[in-house]
């Protein structure tokens, strides 16, 4: 099961994301960070607590350690091989997520070769769909694996 994934390392747009979201740290640290770049391509400018839950835990992981997060973000392996998984996935996407759009999620689905997976789309969400809708989230990941049962 994937959340909010997309199976290439890096998008088209990552190394420009990525470099505006290092140049707002060295800015104006971590907040505004979180504020000017996370906030909007995570689909949350509106949701006040979300953003302030947020900002406490960015403050907890400090600069360095997302420096390295973004550094593995370019680089790491894609999520399929040369050839599909042979087992059933669920792919789990918000409408508004900028960072891993509704079409990562249906990219995933194709490493499948299993006719259970499944990817489900929920609207007005964005990167942080399990904090912005859990229960939805619970909902489809409990079905699908009531399905595999």
């Amino acid at each position: 099961m994937v959340l909010a994934a997309n199976v290439q390392p890096d998008g088209p747009q990552g190394p420009q994301n990525r470099a505006q979201q290092l140049a707002a740290f060295d800015r104006g640290g971590m907040v505004a960070a979180l504020r000017e770049q996370l906030a909007p391509v995570y689909g949350i400018e509106e949701n006040q607590g979300l953003i302030d839950l947020l900002q406490t835990q960015v403050q907890a992981v400090g600069i360095e350690r997302f420096r390295r997060q973004l550094r593995y973000a370019a680089q790491r392996p894609g999520l399929c091989g040369a050839s599909a998984l042979p087992m059933p996935m669920l792919a789990l996407s918000g409408s508004d997520d900028r960072l891993c759009p509704p079409g990562c999620g249906e990219e995933i689905i194709t490493c499948s070769s299993d006719a259970r997976s499944s990817h489900q789309v929920l609207q007005g969400t964005g990167h942080l769909l399990p904090l912005q809708a859990p229960d939805w989230c619970a909902h489809h990941i409990d079905r699908f694996l009531t399905c595999l049962g």
